[in-house]
């Protein structure tokens, strides 16, 4: 009797045993589930932080594999991501057509540290005279996440140790110029309907000096607050640093071949055979956002007096740092 017992009860601890083992696994289950749950929704709020500076800007977005927005869904030839600081009227877009050219994807996003310019789905005419519309008020910080490795953007971004901690995971082409040509082409940039509105009287004046001069008075602060606070870009290393005249073919065919070979060893683009003369006719004299339909001709505004205004407005002392 004491042993059917002891029997007994040792089938009971067992019973209760081999239940207790399927509790502790239900739980264990229960308690992977929960991870998994709280992984996933962990996630799920990464995602919508990532979308967070996107509310309400009126920016439509393409979402990449992992979740992420991005402003276009095409990846190109380099590996990086790549970014055009250009002083004003220095061949931003000339230089964005060589690099779509060259198989990199363009974002058609203009940038600024306080927001940029959508010009994705505009044509060039709607992007001179409508950009005001075409506004997306998101900071630089965000604004750079939107680009994906094969894309590129633009801006005239002043350089800044912060901006350039910003673009650290980009590879950086400074494009500059003649600013005296820079200042020329962008009065007759101004002079495009819809821009240049801080008064358009100038606007009137016979071609010459007396129009060149009142347009640089008028956009002084332009010229101190936009301008000049690029210079500095030439004294960053590891970045690749290029003219408007060097690629438009002021100093010979060499010179422009050597520019485009720069360009694609810097963005580590595929060992191909360049046609640089096929190359060369996708880029020049195309319509572009900012493109003035001709090459600008400073003999017809320069005097005496528009260069002193340029030297007084510190240009010239740039013009030097850049070379010129």
């Amino acid at each position: 009797l004491k042993n059917q017992q002891i029997k007994e009860l040792q089938n009971t601890f067992q019973e209760s045993q081999n239940h207790l083992v399927k509790e502790i696994d239900l739980k264990n289950q229960q308690i992977e589930e929960l991870q998994s749950t709280s992984q996933e929704l962990q996630n799920c709020l990464k995602i919508i932080q990532n979308f967070n500076p996107l509310i309400n800007k009126n920016f439509s977005v393409f979402i990449s594999d992992n979740y992420y927005p991005l402003a276009w869904h095409k990846k190109g030839q380099t590996l990086h991501k790549v970014f055009i600081a250009s002083i004003p009227k220095s061949g931003t877009y000339l230089y964005s057509l060589l690099l779509k050219s060259m198989g990199v994807e363009q974002t058609n996003m203009h940038l600024s540290e306080i927001g940029f310019s959508d010009y994705r789905f505009t044509t060039p005419k709607q992007a001179r005279e409508d950009y005001f519309k075409l506004t997306v008020n998101i900071p630089l910080n965000e604004s750079l996440k939107l680009i994906s490795p094969g894309q590129f953007a633009v801006g005239h971004l002043p350089y800044s140790q912060n901006v350039v901690e910003l673009l650290k995971d980009f590879k950086i082409i400074f494009v500059y110029r003649d600013l005296r040509d820079a200042v020329v082409s962008h009065m007759h940039f101004f002079s495009h309907p819809g821009r240049g509105q801080l008064d358009s009287a100038w606007k009137l004046r016979e071609d010459g000096p007396e129009k060149l001069l009142t347009f640089m008075k008028l956009y002084k602060e332009m010229f101190l607050n936009l301008y000049i606070p690029m210079i500095d870009w030439v004294n960053e290393k590891d970045i690749c640093k290029v003219s408007f005249e060097e690629l438009y073919g002021d100093y010979g065919a060499e010179v422009t071949y050597k520019t485009i070979d720069k360009i694609k060893d810097y963005l580590e683009l595929p060992e191909t055979i360049i046609d640089y003369k096929g190359l060369l006719t996708q880029v020049m004299g195309v319509e572009t956002t900012t493109w003035s339909g001709q090459r600008t001709n400073r003999n017809l505004y320069w005097n005496k007096k528009v260069s002193e205004y340029f030297v007084d407005l510190g240009l010239d002392t740039c013009n030097q740092r850049l070379g010129y």
